[in-house]
């Protein structure tokens, strides 16, 4: 009778340590990426189309073959007063327009057959939000929570395909980019650290970056 009596107490124990034990587990909601090397869209062979869900990174000649993948390209941009020069996030359907900015998101306008994102099939229209507060990022990417996103992300908010990394060769205040994807996945970019522009002709240079990536799964 004893017998019965502890294995059923060790079965109940196990059980109720079972259950606290998942109610103790998050569910990871967002998947956090890191990415280097970003560089300059008018730069031939230039890693700038960004698969913003997996985290990848494609130069215009990778990202051809799965353009549908493609949300994001970074380069530069004719913006401001007087018309200056900014690194720029673009969604690929802004980026391969061939209109404002986008030739220098499509090296070898000058050429014909035209090159670049310009060729693209599929143009994916991403939704930019640039921050205009604090982010609390390292939060969000420690919670992996839709609710640690969802206290950050913009509401009502105008719909953007364009995000600004940077003014009069400086970085933005807030380097932070909010999105929302084709696909509809919500997310946050972070802006890493970049040197300010010296050359006369550094909307042709490489001008690399790095960013951190948050985004739904």
């Amino acid at each position: 009778m004893k017998t019965v009596i502890y294995s059923t107490l060790y079965q109940v124990c196990i059980l109720t340590l079972t259950l606290t034990s998942c109610k103790k587990d998050k569910k990871i909601e967002l998947a956090v990426y890191h990415l280097d090397g970003l560089t300059n869209a008018k730069v031939q062979n230039a890693k700038c189309g960004i698969d913003l869900s997996n985290g990848l990174l494609y130069s215009i000649d990778e990202g051809k073959p799965i353009s549908d993948k493609i949300d994001i390209a970074y380069g530069f941009m004719m913006g401001g007063n007087p018309s200056i020069y900014e690194r720029i996030f673009l969604d690929i359907n802004r980026a391969g327009c061939l209109c404002a900015g986008a030739t220098f998101f499509s090296y070898g306008d000058d050429k014909n057959p035209k090159l670049g994102y310009s060729t693209y099939t599929t143009k994916n229209s991403t939704e930019l939000y640039p921050a205009t507060g604090i982010v609390d990022f390292e939060k969000i990417a420690s919670e992996k929570t839709k609710s640690a996103l969802d206290q950050y992300f913009p509401k009502d908010v105008v719909v953007n395909n364009e995000a600004f990394l940077s003014a009069n060769g400086s970085p933005i205040t807030y380097p932070y980019i909010f999105f929302k994807t084709t696909s509809g996945k919500r997310g946050v970019i972070k802006v890493g650290v970049f040197g300010v522009n010296l050359s006369a002709n550094y909307q042709l240079e490489t001008n690399p970056i790095s960013i951190d990536i948050i985004v739904e799964l």
